[in-house]
């Protein structure tokens, strides 16, 4: 397999394609119709999203979960002027569109236009670029890192620029710094320059290094803060769901059989969108290249989770969707120039798509209000939740929230999209805190400390020994008969 990819010479300065009306006009639609539309449907964002968020509060090097990098820009996103929600989802269909954008230069490297257009669209039409997208997490924001990290290491190897190890080493250290999993994508890289003869030279290049030494300088203060917390983020990683028992290995291989069928359904539409071309295999040199760089992620992540003893999730799946975008536009190269498509059609195509999924979507989430069981990550009125929960401060005190106590993230944490400035959020679903009174933060500066009625946290909320206040929230949008209930506790502050 690697003799036949050895006339991809290093050295070599082919430029990539200049984009074209379809790139642009199928990029630009996709972001907007994901961004503007959501809103009209949502009423909070997924935990993960709003969890980030609180860190935020706290400007650190490290986190409980997670390194830093989602926290600090959603901080600053927070600053802007505007909706949260809608800032947060501009965002998230930012990263998309760089995601998109580095596609486009990475398999522009070795086909036409054509051919890195396939990669766009089969990436725009993939859970990671819409419904996945509008939770802006840690998953969902290591992707364009992931997708920088092939670009410029596979420009690298082939053109042999010291620009572009540069840049693979601050997309390196920034994807770190964004979630862990961004390394399988450099494992990727390793075993191309081992498998392709024509790559090998970089183990002998000492700009490899130097790129390698920009990528710690950027993630190494966040190593040094966490072995000064006793690593506790990365053992979080990589000790959160050990495998146990025969049912733990049951629900792992689901999980990994919902993540690969999440990675089948972007090329599958695409697949339609683009006049339904054929794999090519053989002896084709780029859909080989295409194969490793498809498969070597997956396999080294399946690998490492049942080899280390975890249970395997499907969001490690996500920042893969690039390889495999990069992987199948390559191996369709050779069949696409021979469909003849009507100028535009594709992005006709994939902008009908885009509106399908969306509508889909709310359908989903509507219907699930409808029959009584909501997704209250996204269904539950976060905004009313919030003026209610600040009313009940108001009566009592004057100015922000500065603190509230949390047992479930789903629900209380809606309100960290409207406070404004956001509170310090004391997390009681975490494992693991250091403090031995969680309460403790909030006695300081007084505070709410929230729970849904009837949560099994509430013993542990009354020994604040204070009445609670009771609200009811409902779904956004206004369908079914489902609420949900609060009892808000008022932490006084101190004297």
């Amino acid at each position: 397999m690697a003799h036949t990819i050895t006339h991809f010479r290093a050295g070599s300065h082919s430029r990539v394609p200049v984009p074209s009306a379809q790139i642009v006009l199928t990029g630009l639609a996709h972001c907007v119709i994901w961004s503007l539309a959501p809103p009209l449907f949502l009423g909070n964002l997924h935990s993960d999203t709003v969890e980030a968020t609180s860190w935020a509060t706290h400007w650190d090097l490290g986190y409980f979960k997670h390194p830093p990098l989602v926290a600090w820009v959603l901080n600053l996103v927070g600053s802007l002027p505007g909706s949260r929600m809608v800032n947060d989802l501009l965002l998230s269909q930012a990263t998309v569109a760089i995601t998109a954008a580095f596609l486009w230069r990475t398999v522009g490297l070795f086909a036409n236009r054509r051919t890195a257009l396939a990669a766009v669209v089969i990436y725009l039409a993939s859970p990671p670029a819409t419904y996945f997208a509008t939770q802006v997490n840690h998953n969902s924001f290591s992707i364009p890192f992931g997708a920088a990290i092939l670009c410029f290491g596979l420009a690298y190897m082939k053109r042999r620029r010291s620009l572009d190890i540069a840049l693979l080493g601050l997309a390196a250290g920034l994807g770190l710094l964004t979630k862990y999993q961004t390394a399988f994508n450099l494992l990727t890289l390793g075993v191309l320059a081992v498998v392709v003869p024509a790559f090998r030279w970089v183990w002998r290049d000492p700009r490899s290094y130097v790129g390698a030494l920009l990528a710690f300088l950027i993630f190494g203060p966040h190593l040094w803060w966490d072995y000064n917390h006793g690593w506790r983020t990365i053992l979080y990683a990589s000790t959160d769901r050990p495998l146990r028992t025969f049912g733990d290995f049951g629900y792992s291989l689901n999980e990994l059989l919902d993540g690969l069928l999440m990675c089948a359904v972007g090329p599958l539409l695409a697949w339609l969108i683009l006049g339904r071309p054929n794999l090519v295999l053989g002896c084709d040199a780029r859909a080989r290249l295409g194969v490793w760089i498809g498969l070597t992620p997956i396999v080294v992540m399946i690998a490492l989770g049942f080899g280390s003893g975890q249970i395997l999730r499907q969001g490690w799946l996500i920042p893969q969707i690039p390889g495999v975008a990069i992987a199948l536009a390559l191996m369709y190269a050779r069949s696409l120039n021979a469909i003849v498509l009507a100028p535009l059609s594709v992005a006709f195509r994939s902008i009908l798509l885009s509106v399908g999924q969306v509508i889909a979507f709310a359908t989903f989430l509507m219907s699930r209000s409808l029959t009584g069981n909501p997704v209250a990550a996204y269904s539950l009125d976060g905004r009313l939740l919030a003026s209610s929960v600040q009313a009940v401060w108001n009566d009592r005190n004057a100015g922000p929230i500065p603190c509230i106590v949390m047992p479930n993230r789903s629900y209380a944490l809606a309100m960290v999209l409207y406070a404004n400035p956001v509170p310090l959020v004391v997390d009681l679903d975490l494992s693991g805190l250091p403090e031995k009174d969680p309460l403790a933060a909030c006695r300081l500066t007084g505070g709410l400390a929230i729970t849904p009625d009837g949560q099994e946290y509430n013993n542990e909320l009354n020994i604040l020994n204070m009445k609670a206040v009771t609200v009811t929230v409902p779904t956004w949008p206004r369908v079914g008969a489902m609420t949900w209930t609060f009892q808000i506790y008022v932490i006084p502050p101190p004297g």
